[in-house]
């Protein structure tokens, strides 16, 4: 498995959730965030082929004292919606075949952090993903 075409397959099976929602979603961590975004990366990959594998979405929707930032992120985590990546992502789980499944596991570190050493606090949270190879 190549760690980055399934994170390229996670940004493609958000394109339309991103399009609708208007979030850039990279396939990479880039230098600097610009909220409302989402960056998928790798965290775990056993090389023992029978272990499941995880990504993280890290989801940023904007900066904390923005108006609607927490009920964006809440539409984001939500298990159903228009705004839910979970369903975007249920409706096409096997990220176009990429993997045999993706499952949402948790959700981790919901709150404000700083991303910069600048210190701009910005709403955000880690939704883990399991792949399934």
């Amino acid at each position: 498995m190549n760690p980055q075409t399934v994170s390229t397959a996670f940004k493609t099976a958000l394109a339309n959730w991103s399009v609708a929602n208007g979030v850039q979603v990279y396939d990479y961590v880039p230098d600097s965030q610009n909220p409302p975004c989402v960056c998928v990366y790798p965290e775990a990959i056993p090389y023992d082929f029978s272990a499941n594998c995880t990504w993280i979405l890290w989801l940023l929707s904007g900066k904390v004292e923005e108006q609607g930032a927490q009920a964006r992120m809440l539409g984001w985590i939500a298990d159903t919606g228009p705004t839910s990546i979970i369903a975007a992502l249920d409706a096409n789980h096997s990220l176009t075949g990429t993997v045999s499944s993706t499952l949402p596991l948790e959700l981790r570190g919901y709150g404000a952090a700083p991303v910069t050493a600048g210190g701009t606090p910005y709403m955000q949270a880690r939704l883990v993903y399991h792949v399934l190879r």
